[in-house]
């Protein structure tokens, strides 16, 4: 499995990650639900960036597949 696990803890606040990445996950998933590809998650090829926007979640556990 090549999967980069990303949690977060302390207050809850909107955010929006930017990791860089030479590939284009699979999967994006978020508190065990399928993040949507372009609604919640986005891939930017020129910069080798996943880009990953949160408004509302529930334990800020990420888990990004590839």
């Amino acid at each position: 499995d090549n999967k980069l696990i990303v949690n977060l803890k302390g207050a809850q606040i909107p955010h929006i990650f930017r990791i860089h990445s030479e590939f284009t996950p699979k999967k994006v998933i978020r508190d065990g639900s399928i993040l949507r590809q372009s609604e919640d998650w986005s891939y930017d090829h020129k910069n080798q960036k996943v880009i990953i926007r949160t408004i509302n979640y529930k334990d800020g556990n990420y888990e990004i597949q590839y």
